[in-house]
């Protein structure tokens, strides 16, 4: 299925059902429509062996589990983690590389999808969101470093099955249209001050009552100024 806010998504049963070259059509129409340019050949490439994998990996897995292709998170500049699945109360990430070993870059690109699903996605805020790097070029690869875990397509199933779950309902629609709100750059945070826009509330900065220190410190301010004092703060 088609949405604005990935490449494509269905259920694990409809994902099987589908042909392989209808999977990688609907990647290379949202590639284009966000890129408004057709997907390098290096990627097409890229894209068959990961649906090649998935379609392996899938036989054994619930059939209304959710496979997102190429979610875009919102106001990231066309960051894309490669697969999300969603289980009900877990969410997996999963990268797919074309290479034999790991590399920290690898690991940090994964990491940092799933920090972001966790701290800034409405969908996530309650959910266990675990990352998985899996290496297309290698064989019985099952490692865990920095809490990802480092797999071989042959391994990633069984991986997959350890977070099995009794039935229960799956909103992929409420994951895709989610509130998404991550911190902004000190440049667009910036212009949106200058042109009085609210900032987003980020769920983390909530947590640890950065308005209510801002709140104090706007008050102090105005004190300084209707006294015309000097006030130095530091935070």
């Amino acid at each position: 299925m088609i949405n604005q806010n990935c490449y494509f998504y269905s259920t694990i049963d409809d994902f099987l059902k589908t042909s392989d070259s209808d999977i990688l059509k609907s990647l290379k129409d949202g590639s284009a429509k966000l890129y408004n340019k057709p997907a390098e050949d290096s990627q097409i490439r890229a894209w068959n062996n990961e649906i090649s994998v998935l379609k392996d990996s899938f036989k054994s897995l619930p059939a209304n589990w959710i496979v997102i292709l190429e979610y875009i998170l919102p106001r990231e500049e066309g960051r894309r983690p490669d697969v999300i699945i969603l289980t009900g109360t877990k969410i997996f990430v999963l990268e797919f590389k074309q290479y034999a070993e790991e590399h920290h870059s690898q690991i940090d690109q994964v990491v940092g999808y799933t920090r972001d699903l966790r701290e800034y996605h409405s969908y996530c805020f309650d959910k266990n969101v675990v990352p998985f790097l899996v290496l297309t070029k290698t064989q019985n690869k099952k490692d865990t470093y920095d809490d990802v875990q480092i797999l071989s397509p042959e391994t990633l199933a069984a991986s997959l099955l350890k977070y099995k779950e009794d039935t229960c309902e799956i909103d992929a629609i409420g994951f895709l249209e989610g509130e998404y709100q991550p911190l902004p750059t000190i440049l667009s945070a910036a212009i949106k001050f200058f042109n009085n826009e609210p900032l987003p509330q980020i769920r983390t900065a909530k947590s640890l009552k950065i308005n209510d220190t801002l709140a104090f410190m706007q008050k102090k301010a105005d004190e300084a100024i209707k006294n015309h004092k000097n006030l130095l703060m530091f935070v």
